[in-house]
């Protein structure tokens, strides 16, 4: 049976680009919610439950084996010309607890190819030692995080993985 549940639009339950998802182990929905700028969490049939704010872009969320999961939430950096310099809004990836507490971040430093920088977090899991990997869509994001600069070339060839 296929169950279904949302519709556009930035109040609880509405969405406005959902661009990931992952379940605990209790069957709760956690659903990145883009362009609202939250994380909004569902039981599993839907009936919305709260949301986690306080994050920029989330675009990437995978959870830890458990009863009491770690959430981590690759979230990206600005978009649009006049906040492209704005310090403390990504991209970074922040490690939530169950309630949505953050409890630590990796980057927010700024948009780049250095170690511990990203361009767009897209993609995210964890293995069993806790290892976190990161999947970006760098070079298509670079004209819109860098405008006018070229590419370089760690981002002009295929930038898989990124192993944090």
């Amino acid at each position: 049976m296929i169950h279904s549940w949302g519709e556009s639009g930035s109040l609880p339950g509405q969405f406005y680009i959902p661009h990931n998802l992952c379940t605990d182990e209790d069957g709760w929905v956690f659903v990145c919610d883009r362009e609202n700028h939250r994380i909004q969490v569902f039981d599993g049939d839907g009936k919305f439950e709260t949301q986690w704010h306080n994050m920029h872009r989330p675009c990437a969320i995978c959870a830890s084996a458990g009863k009491a999961p770690l959430f981590y939430v690759g979230e990206l950096g600005p978009a649009f010309p006049p906040t492209l310099s704005f310090p403390n809004l990504g991209p970074r990836i922040s490690i939530l607890d169950r309630e949505g507490k953050l409890l630590a971040q990796v980057g927010d430093n700024g948009a780049g190819t250095a170690l511990h920088q990203f361009i767009a977090p897209h993609g995210i899991a964890t293995d069993s030692r806790g290892d976190i990997y990161v999947g970006e869509v760098s070079y298509q994001s670079w004209p819109l995080t860098f405008p006018g600069k070229e590419r370089p070339e760690q981002v002009r060839v295929l930038r898989k993985l990124k192993k944090v």
